[in-house]
């Protein structure tokens, strides 16, 4: 005698979307906000030291540079309640981020003796030729050089003025862009607006990462053939791991 079967629906498993229990979730959001009570105070530390320097009569602007350096730390905008490092220099400053990126340039390349006895403007249009001439030169590998502009004409460093300075890194940008009509500039600024902005997005995406907080990075102009690179100040233990995982994606 044939049995009748009852067929039975089954039911599709569903994921596991339970929330964190009460005590991790409440550790993270701990950890969370004593990374951004950090940030903030270094953040706030800056931004005073800043203010304090340009209220003097003679401002030192490499320590300027060296505290701009500081806000543009991973997480330091977050923490101050700013989308970006750019919105810090608007909102506490009143300063352009071109203006502060310069500033933190010249903290980044020059010998602090050097750079203050030059003083601001001429540190600038130093900073400006060597940018622009053909070689990787270094500002400081200028100051008593002699050079021959594009015109023909010779400039000792030493013996001008800064005006001159800045008009010779405009006739080595402008032979430049005449011998590359429509091409790349492919000399000149080392750090261009898009490495700043790609830089930027970097220390942004790391920024939530536990495991990058004790690491520090400095975007630095390094010539122009080699472009900006970032310098890392990086624990052991995370280096390691990173070369580890890198050799194993080689393989």
């Amino acid at each position: 005698m044939a049995t009748t079967r009852t067929k039975t629906t089954r039911t599709k498993s569903t994921p596991d979307t339970r929330a964190l229990p009460a005590a991790l979730a409440k550790r993270a959001k701990a950890q969370h906000d004593a990374k951004r009570q950090r940030l903030a105070a270094v953040g706030f530390a800056a931004i005073a030291l800043v203010n304090d320097l340009r209220r003097r009569v003679t401002g030192d602007y490499l320590a300027i540079g060296k505290a701009l350096a500081e806000l543009r730390q991973n997480g330091v905008a977050d923490a101050l309640g700013c989308a970006d490092f750019a919105e810090i220099c608007q909102r506490h400053f009143a300063m352009s981020v071109e203006h502060a990126e310069r500033l933190v340039r010249l903290a980044e390349r020059f010998e602090r003796a050097v750079a203050l006895d030059l003083g601001y403007e001429r540190a600038c249009a130093l900073l400006a030729l060597a940018d622009a001439t053909p070689e990787d030169d270094a500002p400081e590998e200028l100051l008593h050089a002699t050079l021959t502009l594009p015109t023909k004409e010779t400039l000792v460093v030493d013996g001008a003025s800064t005006a001159q300075l800045f008009a010779a890194a405009k006739a080595f940008r402008q032979a430049r862009a005449d011998a590359n009509p429509g091409g790349t500039d492919k000399g000149g600024r080392t750090t261009t607006v898009a490495e700043r902005a790609a830089f930027r997005a970097l220390q942004k995406h790391v920024a939530a990462d536990e495991r990058f907080e004790p690491v520090r990075l400095t975007h630095v102009a390094r010539g122009k053939a080699q472009g900006a690179v970032i310098r890392v100040d990086v624990p052991q233990a995370l280096w390691e791991a990173f070369v580890r995982a890198m050799a194993k994606r080689k393989q």
